[in-house]
């Protein structure tokens, strides 16, 4: 049998379609696979970016152990994972959502809120400060009231 350029030709189109074919399905394959184990939160190593650290686990002595953190931990990494956090009127700062240390501070004043005391209330620190501020003034005067009584100034 003889080889022709003709058949060789053929040959090696046919061989590139095949090992091409071969490449294009296994890069699917793979990449499927990877996006799959993404969403299952199976590779932490596409989380690291995303791990939170926490610091200052240690429940205080008054509560005892009962606290379980579950549900705020589900909660916590639901809005992590599926929050869009774009807006029409936002801008390209407010797009990247809350840092964690907001998190934590409204996380705080959810916790103060559920009290149900008008005059419960938690200020981040910066808000703290402005507070601290606004009240620490001094007031002085003897407490007096001018008025209108039966038509004479008393």
């Amino acid at each position: 049998m003889k080889l022709t350029r003709k058949k060789i030709a053929i040959g090696v189109g046919l061989l590139m379609v095949i090992v091409t074919t071969l490449v294009v399905a296994a890069s699917l394959y793979i990449s499927f696979n990877i996006g799959v184990a993404y969403g299952e939160k199976r590779l932490s190593e596409f989380a690291d970016a995303s791990t939170l650290h926490i610091s200052n686990k240690e429940v205080p002595e008054n509560l005892g152990e009962s606290v379980d953190f579950e549900a705020f931990w589900q909660a916590w990494a639901l809005l992590e994972d599926r929050h869009v956090g774009f807006s029409a009127s936002s801008t390209e700062a407010d797009d990247l959502g809350p840092t964690e240390q907001e998190k934590l501070w409204g996380a705080i004043r959810g916790l103060a809120s559920a009290y149900n005391d008008p005059y419960t209330v938690f200020f981040p620190p910066s808000e703290n400060e402005l507070f601290e501020s606004d009240i620490s003034g001094e007031f002085s005067g003897v407490g007096m009231e001018i008025g209108d009584r039966d038509g004479l100034l008393t």
